[in-house]
């Protein structure tokens, strides 16, 4: 892999080139970051027990699904930036000549199905939890109408 000036990139300066691009371009995008309280309190309530799930009245449930939403998008966030780092190795695979080369991008590429896979299981499990506090949240509230 080369620069545009002819310089030999190792494989893994060429990821990180790329990777900065990435992350310029979704900076560009406004997203928000997640916050150190939305973390905390994702991983509080994902612990919370049957007997404090009960205790919630609706609203606490809604304000639940909302910080468990914001977890998910977060988590789902990682699982595209290994997705496109496996993408990016499948691209540069032809290019690569040097055995080193390829064995590191089939490093990485393992690596990153590896994260992508736990993390996908995170994401989908964390949203579920989410709408199941929604769900919730409408029991609750139709439970108090006369």
């Amino acid at each position: 892999m080369t620069t545009s000036g002819g310089t030999e990139l190792s494989v893994t300066d060429s990821l990180l080139m790329s990777e900065q691009k990435l992350d310029a371009w979704e900076g560009e995008l406004a997203l928000p970051k997640i916050s150190l309280e939305v973390e905390n309190e994702a991983r509080r309530l994902l612990g919370l027990s049957p007997t404090e799930l009960k205790q919630m009245d609706a609203f606490a449930c809604g304000e639940a699904a909302y910080v468990l939403t914001q977890f998910a998008f977060f988590l789902q966030r990682a699982v595209n930036k290994e997705t496109a780092r496996i993408r990016w190795v499948a691209c540069a695979f032809p290019k690569l000549k040097n055995p080193e080369s390829v064995r590191r991008a089939n490093d990485i590429r393992s690596e990153s199905q590896i994260r992508k896979d736990r993390i996908s299981f995170l994401a989908a499990s964390v949203s579920e939890a989410a709408r199941a506090m929604m769900a919730m949240q409408t029991t609750k509230r139709e439970s108090r109408q006369p």
